[in-house]
């Protein structure tokens, strides 16, 4: 994301580094979703690891808020539903970003999502 390639660009470098991933289905669906938004609003690093997560956040929502909705007491409509699993998506970027800029070494990086992740867990803080 930091060379800001065209968005076929991007893909086509992203099915070239994970042409030969087989464990990992969902992760690189949710990868290729977060870069094909990252690359189409020309974002950095910072942008794709926020689409990253708020892609993640995504699947758990869509996964388990049907079973709060209409309930007495929980979420009222699907509208409802819809729009609180934009304001997560947004709020989980915005945390991201938070974060500062990531690090792109293989040690850097778990220190950043590690960063990442306490952030969006409400235990630590961005500094």
């Amino acid at each position: 994301m930091s060379q800001r390639l065209s968005v076929q660009e991007a893909l086509a470098r992203f099915h070239q580094a994970t042409m030969y991933e087989s464990n990992a289905g969902i992760a690189i669906d949710m990868g290729r979703r977060a870069l094909i938004r990252c690359a189409a609003e020309k974002g950095g690093a910072t942008s794709f690891v926020g689409e990253l997560f708020a892609e993640a956040i995504s699947y758990y929502v869509s996964r388990d808020l049907p079973s709060y909705v209409g309930a007495k007491g929980r979420i009222p409509s699907a509208s409802e539903a819809i729009r609180l699993k934009e304001a997560l998506r947004e709020t989980t970027k915005q945390q991201v970003k938070s974060a500062g800029e990531p690090k792109l070494g293989p040690r850097e990086w778990r220190g950043y999502i590690s960063t990442v992740l306490k952030t969006l867990q409400g235990g630590g803080t961005s500094e």
